[in-house]
């Protein structure tokens, strides 16, 4: 005789107190254990994937109750509408398709002239789209890294997407967070995206720092630098050894404050140390200008002027 095994998903909502308010079951999984194999071994993967797309299907229709009892008190008098009727509101999610049930409610008497219900559902100021946020980010990074065939694949592969991942919606979003990207980049103070015609100046130098006498420790050099582009406002840089950053990306790092795009030339200001500049070389992967800074050539005569 097999011995039967069945665990039971249950979800608990409480509300402030700790009390339950709901309590509802997701899933239930069995075993037979009279033949176990390896494919019995923990949760399936379609197990699980039915397991969240049914957990986000019941966690978000409590939102919407919750978010609809809310809004159904009245802005002016703050008595509760009566509900008109109720409607279905289908959103596309990372674990899968939601429909969720919306009331609709009827405008209080006390806003006369006015339409008679509102149809303004309570996800509006939510979820302005059909889906949310997070898969919009998912699609788009897996748009980005793989092909759009192979990014449907995987996704549908791995979540509970109701096959509604495909080439044409992967390829739709990732065009949609790009769009967001954009319009972000050009409300940012450092566009990189939109820079200025014109040379950016790297004014660098460096110096040593001796180790206190006596100590086992070495000298390391510590390289600073400020660069200058029309336009915008100065930034400045230190690198040292022995640090998580290399010197390379801190420099490149900063180039891109300015608005640095490969292409753009890059003039290097510096006591005459090539080292200096193949340091903004390095950073740039391309050619740079390099002067001898005012400063540095002004003790270079002062010094045979001393010695005549």
């Amino acid at each position: 005789m097999g011995k039967v095994v069945m665990w039971t998903v249950r979800l608990e909502a409480t509300d402030a107190e700790g009390r339950v308010v709901e309590m509802s079951e997701i899933a239930s999984i069995s075993r037979d254990l009279k033949k176990p194999t390896g494919a019995d071994f923990g949760l399936k993967l379609s197990e699980g994937k039915a397991v969240l797309e049914r957990l986000q299907t019941r966690i978000t229709q409590r939102q919407v109750d919750d978010a609809s009892a809310m809004s159904r008190c009245c802005m002016g008098c703050g008595s509760r509408r009566p509900i008109h009727d109720y409607q279905t509101r289908t959103t596309q999610t990372l674990f899968g398709k939601t429909v969720v049930r919306l009331p609709r409610f009827r405008c209080c008497e006390c806003q006369s002239g006015r339409p008679r219900f509102n149809i303004r559902c309570a996800l509006d100021h939510l979820l302005p789209g059909r889906t949310t946020p997070e898969l919009d980010n998912v699609l788009a990074e897996l748009g980005a890294r793989h092909s759009f065939r192979e990014a449907a694949r995987i996704l549908n592969l791995f979540l509970p997407t109701s096959g509604m991942s495909n080439h044409t919606a992967i390829r739709s979003r990732l065009g949609k967070v790009a769009d967001q990207i954009e319009v972000r980049d050009n409300k940012a103070p450092y566009r990189m995206s939109r820079a200025t015609k014109g040379p950016v100046s790297v004014f660098i130098d460096g110096t040593y720092v001796r180790a206190v006498p006596g100590f086992q420790t070495r000298h390391f050099e510590v390289v600073m630098g400020r660069l200058e582009a029309s336009g915008r406002r100065p930034s400045h840089f230190a690198t040292m050894p022995n640090v998580k950053t290399a010197r390379h990306q801190t420099i490149r790092a900063c180039l891109r404050t300015q608005g640095w795009l490969p292409g753009r030339e890059i003039v290097v200001f510096s006591d005459g140390d090539p080292s200096l500049a193949d340091a903004v070389r390095h950073a740039a992967n391309s050619d740079a200008v390099h002067i001898l800074d005012w400063f540095h050539v002004s003790m270079r005569v002062q010094h045979p002027r001393q010695c005549c």
